[in-house]
């Protein structure tokens, strides 16, 4: 079954670009 693995990759992915997200915020938030 194929997937799974591709689910748990989409899960990885997503969450490295939430967590880019929330430093982009974080650091806009910061200079400001």
């Amino acid at each position: 079954m194929k997937g799974g693995r591709e689910s748990r990759e989409i899960i990885r992915r997503t969450r490295i670009f939430l967590l880019c997200i929330a430093c982009f915020f974080v650091g806009t938030l910061v200079t400001n």
